[in-house]
């Protein structure tokens, strides 16, 4: 890598020392770029592993609430179960 120096304060910037500009500054940001996906990669290894198990808790959790929802569709309400009480409770008296 050269190190750009103005030599002459009055040179002109050439296509040469551009293009040479152009490609350290892209060099530059693809170093960025390559240290940051390892840094990410490092970061979120296991990730997964950690989600799958995660969602397979999340599967008893459902199969749980669906069973619980199909107990209490066959339970009766509050109010249908104090009218059947009374009628039982009607039928034991007589």
């Amino acid at each position: 890598m050269n190190l750009m120096i103005k030599k002459d304060s009055k040179a002109f910037v050439t296509n040469e020392t551009l293009d040479e500009a152009v490609d350290t500054i892209l060099k530059g940001m693809d170093n960025l770029l390559v240290n940051q996906n390892k840094h990410l990669d490092q970061r979120f290894d296991g990730v997964d592993k950690r989600l799958d198990k995660v969602e397979a808790e999340l599967s008893y959790v459902k199969d749980d609430i669906k069973g619980l929802t199909v107990d209490i569709a066959n339970t009766p309400s509050r109010n249908e179960f104090n009218q059947l009480k009374g009628k039982v409770d009607k039928y034991l008296a007589s």
